[in-house]
C-alpha cells in the first residue's frame, strides 16, 4: 500500500479513498484472522515535516530500486551485444523485465504524495532503459533477417 510506519504497528497513509479502502480491507482481513484493528482519520498537529520526511524516504528506496534494475537490464544487453548474442529469447527476457519495472514504477508513483527526490531519476532511467531495449530488438530482428527466418524490419 507504500504505507510508513512511525511507530510499532502504526501506519500511516495520505487521506485519499484508495488509502481508506486499503485499511479497511486490512482491518478486514486483520479480524478474519482473529485481531483487532482501528482504522482512523487523522489530522497532524506537529511534526509534519518529519512524517513526509518519512514517506519521501520510503519512495526514494522504491525508485532506487527501480534504477538499480534499469542499470542491470542496460547492463545485460550490453553484455549480450559485445558477445554478438541477439536472440528472441534475451529480447523477450528483458521486455518482459522492463515492462514489470513500469508497472512497479506506477504504483510507486501512484502513492508518491510529496514529491520524492528520484522520481524524475526513474522516469529518465525508465526511458533510456527503453531506447536501449529498442535499439537491441532491432539488432535481434537484423540478426534474424540474415539467417533467413525472420523478416527485415526496414
Amino acid at each position: 500500500m507504500g504505507a510508513v510506519y512511525p511507530a510499532n504497528a502504526i501506519a500511516v497513509l495520505p487521506e485519499s479513498p484508495a488509502a481508506e479502502r486499503a485499511f479497511r480491507r486490512l482491518r478486514s482481513m486483520i479480524g478474519e484472522a482473529g485481531g483487532s484493528a482501528q482504522v482512523l482519520r487523522a489530522r497532524t498537529i506537529e511534526g509534519e515535516p518529519e512524517l513526509v520526511t518519512i514517506f519521501n524516504a520510503a519512495r526514494e528506496q522504491e525508485y532506487a530500486e527501480i534504477l538499480a534494475e534499469c542499470d542491470n537490464i542496460i547492463a545485460g544487453i550490453e553484455a549480450m551485444t559485445s558477445a554478438g548474442r541477439f536472440c528472441h529469447a534475451d529480447l523477450d527476457d528483458k521486455d518482459a523485465a522492463l515492462k514489470g519495472l513500469s508497472v512497479r514504477h506506477e504504483t510507486i508513483q501512484a502513492r508518491d504524495c510529496f514529491g520524492a527526490g528520484n522520481a524524475r531519476s526513474a522516469i529518465s532511467s525508465l526511458a533510456m532503459c527503453q531506447a536501449v531495449l529498442d535499439a537491441f530488438a532491432k539488432r535481434v530482428y537484423k540478426a534474424d533477417a540474415g539467417s533467413g527466418y525472420g523478416m527485415d524490419p526496414g
